[in-house]
């Protein structure tokens, strides 16, 4: 029995390590090659859009957040038995996590995996937005002033929307005032625990997940209904491109406020290859049978 299952289990098989809402059309077009699909998540909440796609037996979800240790067991085949080395990984996380992609572009390269970057398209300004370009966090301190022909007091003083999640709010807080910002998190004990911590009261904390948008109409109406409630003055979010970006673009264009974007980090490997959504299955193809 041993042997019948290590030879079914030992079939070539695509590693997709997802952290962004495409991940589910990523699945689902890879599933299109016919070869077994395993997804990497942080959690079980980050399971749920993909248990209908369980069902065929094609595809799998692994949970938990992987090390660089954990990530080269995966790609050495040393993690499980009966798992041979993926025959190809499709980098599919967020583009602000620029470390989990360098470990897996480091770890590719080591066991000689073919690594495929799906990259999120940056999206562009829009007539009527007021965007003003972050670079660093450290930028948003008492002498950095907004200007848009119109006398605001410093930034520090405004009513600060924040939408950059909890990680970063530490640096954020550093050159303002508690009580001048507001933010949106998502909803995870630890990231409440984190936000009270840092001194927020409970009426300045939204716990929202990032949502997909099926119809245009409803794109941003939570994201102005926040600003509104909380007589927001300007907001705070990072370029990384998808449905929330374009949500909190389209509010403040609505609401006529400034959007602070924090620019995309430059990713390493820019050089290797990549893909958008539209193109996934062919680049995966390309990439699985130039290895063969």
């Amino acid at each position: 029995m041993r042997s019948r299952l290590s030879t079914v289990n030992r079939r070539p098989w695509i590693w997709l390590v997802a952290g962004t809402a495409e991940g589910r059309a990523a699945a689902i077009a890879l599933l299109g090659l016919s070869i077994p699909v395993r997804v990497q998540l942080v959690s079980e909440r980050a399971r749920r859009p993909y248990r209908d796609l369980e069902d065929g037996g094609q595809l799998r979800c692994s949970i938990g957040a992987l090390d660089e240790d954990g990530l080269g067991s995966v790609l050495r085949g040393t993690s499980d038995p009966l798992l041979p080395p993926p025959a190809l990984v499709v980098d599919a996380t967020h583009p602000f996590a620029i470390r989990i992609t360098a470990a897996l572009q480091k770890g590719c390269q080591a066991s000689g995996i073919p690594y495929l970057r799906l990259r999120r398209p940056l999206l562009r300004d829009q007539q009527g937005e007021q965007v003003l370009w972050v670079d660093q966090l450290t930028q948003l301190n008492d002498r950095w002033i907004l200007r848009w022909g119109t006398q605001r007091p410093p930034l520090p003083r405004q009513r600060l929307l924040s939408a950059i999640g909890i990680r970063a709010l530490p640096l954020l807080l550093q050159g303002r005032q508690v009580d001048h910002t507001w933010v949106r998190i998502l909803p995870t004990p630890t990231a409440l625990r984190s936000a009270l911590a840092l001194g927020l009261d409970s009426a300045r904390i939204a716990l929202l997940l990032p949502r997909c948008h099926d119809q245009a109409q409803t794109i941003g109406l939570l994201e102005q209904a926040l600003c509104r409630r909380w007589g927001s003055e300007a907001v705070l979010c990072r370029q990384s491109g998808g449905h929330t970006e374009a949500a909190w673009r389209l509010a403040c264009r609505r609401l006529h406020l400034p959007l602070l974007l924090l620019r995309r980090p430059r990713e390493p490997g820019d050089d290797l290859q990549g893909c958008g959504l539209s193109e996934l299955t062919a680049c995966a193809a390309h990439c699985m049978l130039g290895r063969s």
